[in-house]
């Protein structure tokens, strides 16, 4: 069996993760989580960066930004949501994250649904 990647990192942010959604419940708009999982960030004093832009360029052209929640100790990207139910887009649109950034692991965090089960997203491309 492979080993899990970020398998430290990620108990330590599901603890926090499940800690929000027990106190807050499912019924708060995503800034009101991110908010909450920055002032646990700060009182564990996990490295993090928030609302990190990376750029896409192709053939020396800009395409675009893309906008990241969250970046934990420079290796995982931590995306909040807070709809009915995740879908395919949201996965992709994580492995899009992940590729830009040339980073290993996603978390996708939908808050609306209890139990709370954040989504792990790999990133095959990993150089």
């Amino acid at each position: 069996m492979a080993d899990i990647i970020y398998k430290d990192e990620c108990k330590i942010l599901y603890g926090i993760l499940f800690k929000i959604q027990n106190e807050l419940g499912t019924n708060f708009q995503e800034k009101h989580y991110q908010k909450a999982f920055e002032a646990y960030l700060i009182q564990e004093g996990i490295p993090y960066e928030k609302e990190v832009f990376i750029e896409i360029h192709y053939q020396g052209r800009l395409l675009g930004k893309f906008f990241l929640d969250f970046i934990i100790n420079n290796k995982i990207i931590v995306e909040f949501k807070t709809t009915d139910r995740l879908t395919n887009e949201h996965l992709k649109q994580m492995l899009r994250y992940l590729q830009a950034a040339n980073l290993r692991l996603g978390l996708v965090v939908n808050f609306r649904k209890r139990p709370l089960k954040p989504m792990r997203v790999l990133n095959s491309k990993f150089a």
